[in-house]
């Protein structure tokens, strides 16, 4: 229920300019240049990501700009494919909207650039948007004019921002845990690339089958160092779509591009019936062995599972592999996570990989992999170091799901004013950004 003494408008009526990108694709250009295009990918969870754009030339960047240029404090809204997403831009930069983007300017007078970011994003506006979900032929789509329709609550602008300010606190607290492991992975990357790939801190070398290799490192195939097990072959007519019933199936969804688990993508299986080798625990080490995307760039990434999971038992997809250490070896899943994250391993998987349009990594592919093995102290040492690095990630993980639950919880409680920003205190609550 809203609180009878706020307004409720169509964002029109806030808005100083509302713009539907060109519908054209721009002409790309290998980059990078100074301008970048806004792909519907690029914007989500109140966010804009430039860590993959498309690059063009200043000539297109004018071209595609004459409706109106990008400005810090602009809000954006992705009406398809997928429908729904929303991004603050939160920096001045020469961007500009791909296709199936809407772009929002707030008067500055009446209506909050971060506050609308959040009321988008509220059950309140997405419930809106995606009434028209199955209004396209093929994709949801919203069209422009119901786009500039979409209703707000309004209160006053000093409260608009201190809702913006509570909220705010909770993102970038989230945002600063995933640098801070993005910092680490890229300190444990740089390790390993140091110690067991450039070998710098060697100086008595021999002759391998592999090359010049410290004189106390050998050569050994990683089937002689690891058991390969692909996970469980399933139908979903054993899938909880909804999440709420079932146990957490990690998929092809769940690894990084490169290397890393993301949460987003999460099935689960609800039979009761399967052989234990599908199941795992925290800390076990998977990679995937399928890929349906041309450049086959996320085939061999590997990911160790976070302890996140409440559920007692973990089961993997068969688009991913188990990959445990033998007993008789001194080989961890923290050596063998990063051997798997090195570009070495990566190209071999692509170099290897089998099918046209859907790529495969066989088992004896993986096993066959040379892997040049040093000494049980080095991969101790190694492992020690950046044993308590992926304990400190899991732990940012963790708090991060904390943070995100209670910000949804939060959220369509300060919209409606049902939860009162005064009454929350962020003085004395404010979350710790140090790292």
């Amino acid at each position: 229920m809203m609180k009878s003494d706020w307004d409720v408008v169509e964002v029109r009526e806030a808005c100083e300019l509302i713009v539907d990108c060109i519908n054209n694709t721009a002409p790309t250009v290998d980059g990078p240049t100074p301008y970048k295009m806004l792909r519907t990918t690029n914007i989500g969870e109140g966010r804009i990501d430039l860590s993959d754009v498309d690059y063009v030339t200043e000539e297109t960047y004018e071209e595609w700009i004459r409706r109106a240029e990008v400005n810090k404090g602009d809000v954006l809204l992705t009406r398809e494919a997928p429908l729904g997403d929303v991004g603050l831009v939160r920096e001045d930069d020469t961007v500009f909207l791909g296709q199936r983007v809407m772009q929002y300017r707030p008067d500055p007078e009446v209506l909050d650039s971060r506050y609308l970011t959040y009321a988008f994003l509220s059950p309140f506006v997405q419930n809106q948007i995606h009434k028209y979900k199955g209004s396209g032929s093929t994709v949801d789509h919203i069209r422009v004019p119901e786009c500039e329709k979409i209703k707000i609550p309004l209160p006053p602008l000093e409260y608009q921002k201190k809702i913006a300010d509570v909220l705010t606190d909770f993102d970038d607290k989230i945002q600063t845990n995933i640098e801070m492991n993005d910092r680490l992975e890229a300190i444990a990357d740089a390790l390993f690339q140091s110690w067991f790939i450039d070998f710098d801190n060697y100086t008595d070398f021999k002759d391998s089958k592999e090359g010049q290799i410290p004189s106390e490192f050998q050569v050994k195939e990683l089937g002689e160092l690891v058991n390969p097990s692909r996970g469980l072959s399933y139908t979903s007519d054993y899938l909880d779509k909804k999440g709420e019933e079932g146990y957490p199936m990690i998929n092809l969804k769940n690894v990084e591009e490169g290397g890393g688990f993301r949460e987003d993508g999460m099935k689960f299986y609800t039979k009761e019936e399967m052989k234990e080798r599908y199941e795992m625990e925290p800390y076990d080490l998977i990679i995937a062995i399928t890929e349906q995307t041309m450049d086959g760039s996320l085939l061999g990434s590997p990911a160790l599972i976070p302890p996140i999971f409440d559920e007692d038992r973990i089961i993997i997809s068969q688009d991913v592999c188990d990959i445990s250490p033998k007993e008789d070896n001194m080989l961890d899943e923290y050596f063998l996570y990063y051997l798997m994250r090195s570009d070495k391993f990566r190209n071999y998987c692509h170099a290897h990989a089998t099918g046209s349009t859907v790529h495969h990594l066989r088992q004896d592919v993986i096993k066959s992999y040379p892997v040049i093995l040093p000494p049980e102290s080095e991969i101790e040492r190694f492992s020690d170091i950046v044993q308590s690095m992926k304990e400190l990630q899991f732990s940012n993980m963790i708090e991060n799901r904390y943070l995100e639950e209670m910000k949804q919880t939060l959220l369509p409680r300060l919209m409606t004013g049902e939860v009162r920003a005064s009454d929350i205190n962020i003085g004395e609550k404010k979350l710790s950004n140090e790292v």
